[in-house]
C-alpha cells in the first residue's frame, strides 16, 4: 500500500530499493508514508525483531535502500508445497514477543495472531488471542517411556507443550501406535504444530510426541 520494492545491484551486491508512492487507496488512509516507514523500522529495531537492515534513505526522492537476503519466500514455499509447520510456530512466537512489547500487527486495538497457514489458498489466517486457545491436542511420532498398559498413563499427567511452558494437568484420551490425543483441564494458549508435547508423571517423563493439530 505504501510503495513498490525493486531488486537492484551496484555490480557487486544486490539490494532492495523501496520507492514510496502516493497512489490512492480506497480502504486505507495514509499520512507521511516515509516518516511512518522510518518510525516503524526504529520501533521494530528497539523490539529486537530480526529483519533486513535499512542501509540508506533518500528523503527527497522518498526512497529506502535495504539489505537483500536471498532465499525462497513464503510464496515460493507454498507453491512447492514445502512450507514447514515450524513457520507457524515462529510467527506465533514473534506475535507474542511483539505483544509483550506493546506492539501488534493489523492496526487493531486488540493484537492479532497467526492462527493458521492455508497453503492451498496461499493465505495466512489471523485472529484474536482467544482463537489460539485449545482444550485438546493431537500428536504424532509418539515416544513412550513406559508400557502402553502402565497405570501411569491412566491417571492425570503434567503436560508441557513447548519450551518454557509451565505445564498443565491433562489426561490421555486416545493412545494408538505412533500417535496420542490429550485433553487439558483448562484451555492452553498457542499449542502449535511442530512443537513437542511432553507428558510427566511426577518428575518422570512418560511420553513425548510432535503436535500436529
Amino acid at each position: 500500500k505504501g510503495g513498490y520494492s525493486y531488486l537492484v545491484s551496484d555490480g557487486e551486491r544486490e539490494y532492495v530499493l523501496k520507492q514510496i508512492h502516493h497512489e490512492p487507496c480506497s480502504y486505507y488512509t495514509f499520512g507521511d508514508k516515509l516518516a511512518a516507514e522510518l518510525h516503524d523500522y526504529d520501533r521494530l529495531c528497539q523490539a529486537q525483531v530480526p529483519m533486513p537492515r535499512m542501509l540508506d534513505v533518500d528523503r527527497d526522492q522518498e526512497r529506502i535502500l535495504k539489505e537483500y537476503i536471498p532465499g525462497p519466500t513464503v510464496y515460493d514455499l507454498v507453491k512447492q508445497d514445502a512450507l514447514d509447520p515450524i513457520y507457524v510456530t515462529q510467527a506465533r512466537e514473534l506475535s507474542l514477543s511483539l505483544e509483550r512489547k506493546g506492539l501488534n500487527i493489523g492496526g487493531q486495538k486488540e493484537p492479532l495472531f497467526v492462527v493458521a497457514i492455508d497453503a492451498a489458498k496461499n493465505q495466512v489466517v489471523l485472529g484474536p488471542r482467544s482463537a489460539l486457545s485449545c482444550i485438546q491436542v493431537s500428536a504424532i511420532d509418539l515416544n513412550l517411556m513406559v508400557s502402553e498398559n502402565s497405570p501411569l498413563l491412566k491417571g492425570p499427567l503434567d503436560a508441557h507443550i513447548r519450551l518454557g511452558h509451565k505445564g498443565s494437568p491433562a489426561r490421555i484420551l486416545d493412545l494408538e501406535s505412533g500417535s496420542i490425543r490429550v485433553e487439558f483441564e483448562t484451555p492452553q494458549f498457542a499449542a502449535a504444530p511442530g512443537q513437542v508435547l511432553v507428558l510427566y508423571a511426577g518428575d518422570g517423563v512418560v511420553a513425548s510426541a510432535i503436535i500436529d493439530k
